[in-house]
């Protein structure tokens, strides 16, 4: 078999048919890292899994819109909404108008926010490595890279769709 063709009903180790799939095992993985680091945060500060995703991605990419945080985090625009009107409500962000654009809010992180962040970041970092324990160090370094190889690879895919829908939209237009 070719190194480009892949065998669709068994997995290497035998695995179903769906166990075999690679975005499936990364959804779990997902979601499962989701919901340990969620643990240092969820029930003790009363936010929500999407939540921290939002205050994570304003505090990294520091005054942004709502719609740059949805596509630099691949975060649901409509769930994200919800969740920053929540922590709007709470104190933890602040919005104000874009100054090139009044159509567009800017979100910061409030004193407040600034404050949950710091309290919260090094417990979510403590499960999150918790998780990886089960790893050696060589381990570790090597899923990096290779789920950053993964990504970038995804990155070019979507940049290669994108090339070949745009000759299409202008001979319909």
């Amino acid at each position: 078999m070719s190194r480009n063709s892949a065998k669709i009903i068994d997995g290497p180790k035998g695995e179903t048919e769906l166990e075999a799939w690679f975005n499936f095992k990364i959804n779990l993985l997902s979601n499962r890292l989701s919901r340990v680091v969620s643990g240092a945060y969820s029930n003790s500060y009363g936010i929500a899994i999407i939540d921290w995703r939002a205050i994570v991605a304003i505090r990294h990419f520091g005054p942004v819109t709502a719609s740059e945080i949805s596509e630099k985090g691949n975060l649901d625009k409509g769930s994200l909404s919800r969740a920053i009107e929540q922590l709007v409500a709470k104190g933890l962000v602040s919005k104000s108008l874009s100054e090139h654009d009044r159509r567009r809010s800017i979100l910061k992180l409030t004193e407040a926010g600034e404050a949950l962040y710091n309290e919260v970041a090094p417990l979510a970092l403590q499960r999150q490595q918790a998780l990886l324990s089960v790893l050696e160090t060589d381990e570790h370094a090597q899923l990096m890279r290779l789920v950053d190889r993964v990504i970038e690879q995804a990155d070019r895919l979507l940049e290669d769709d994108a090339a070949f829908k745009e000759p299409a939209r202008a001979a319909s237009g």
